[in-house]
């Protein structure tokens, strides 16, 4: 009766210390984010996304007030 005591203590503690660790780990990441790190997943889907917006900008004529021009200044 005590060993099985001890076995549920031992069990319940490995849980808690499961939890704690899971915990730390998405705050971890929340830091991280944060700080501007991002995952490779994630850098791979960006660097996709912004290589397909370059193609479009350069795919598509200039339009007049494009690149932050505003009528009747000179851009070049």
């Amino acid at each position: 009766l005590q060993l099985q005591k001890l076995d549920q203590e031992r069990q319940r503690q490995q849980e808690l210390l499961y939890a704690v660790e899971f915990q730390s780990q998405l705050m971890q990441r929340k830091v991280a984010r944060v700080a501007g790190l991002r995952g490779v997943a994630e850098k791979r889907e960006l660097l996709a996304k912004i290589s397909k917006l370059e193609e479009k900008v350069s795919e598509s004529p200039a339009e007049p007030g494009s690149r932050g021009c505003s009528s009747g200044q000179h851009c070049g």
